[in-house]
């Protein structure tokens, strides 16, 4: 194989840059351009794709850039195969300049495929990525009043818990209230029974003295002697 054409692309900081190389591409130089105006001073390089034979995506950073501590531009070897999307993304606010050449045999030049889209911005609604940060308004179905809300299981378990135990302690209440009005009534059949039994034995009482008192205002007659 040998070069058969050069291939350099610029990738911006809010994009994501997808590739589909029409022959073997070689990846040889990464450059940043810091965005010293919006303070990113730091910038990286990410490459996604898939895997020959497999469903799951691989992620790999080429390099990595800090303002005053490393090289604008680094020198790499990334071998991209022909027929396969490749992804980059870069992350910390600054532009990359990619570049690179491609590799085939018959020394003709083959379109590459490229494809950039707005790269998912993460909400703070809802934590996943989505392409517009916009908040959806709940359906109707699932609005509720802040007054009305409903209770969580564990508060209904707490709530029929509660009420348990106010039927228990409402049924010995009412049990504790009927003893009580049952010696109440034991207790006033006995005073009545006492009441009418000493009423009884003072009138007997009275009627003796009466009847004593009677007797002892008869007068007495003397015995006449007969001879």
């Amino acid at each position: 194989m040998h070069s058969s054409g050069f291939w350099s692309a610029v990738l911006q900081p809010d994009e994501l840059l997808t590739i589909v190389p029409g022959a073997p591409l070689r990846l040889t130089n990464v450059a940043v351009n810091f965005a010293v105006q919006n303070e990113c001073i730091r910038a990286t390089l990410v490459i996604k794709y898939c895997p020959k034979g497999t469903t799951s995506t691989v992620s790999a950073a080429i390099g990595s850039f800090v303002e005053g501590y490393t090289s604008k531009a680094i020198v790499c070897d990334l071998l991209l195969q022909s027929g396969e999307p490749f992804t980059f993304e870069s992350f910390g606010g600054s532009i990359l300049h990619l570049s690179g050449h491609f590799l085939n045999e018959d020394g003709e030049i083959h379109e590459t495929k490229v494809t950039r889209e707005s790269k998912p911005v993460r909400t703070q609604y809802s934590g996943t990525q989505d392409n517009r940060a916009v908040r959806t308004a709940p359906s109707k179905a699932h609005k509720r009043d802040k007054g009305t809300s409903l209770p969580s299981k564990s508060k209904k378990q707490d709530f029929i818990g509660d009420e348990e135990k106010r039927g228990n302690a409402s049924a010995a209440a009412k049990g504790k209230r009927k003893q009580r009005e049952e010696l109440t009534d034991e207790g006033s059949t006995c005073t009545d029974y006492s009441r009418h039994t000493s009423s009884a034995y003072y009138t007997g009482e009275q009627s003796n003295s009466e009847s004593e008192a009677s007797a002892s205002t008869v007068p007495r007659t003397k015995k006449l002697k007969t001879h």
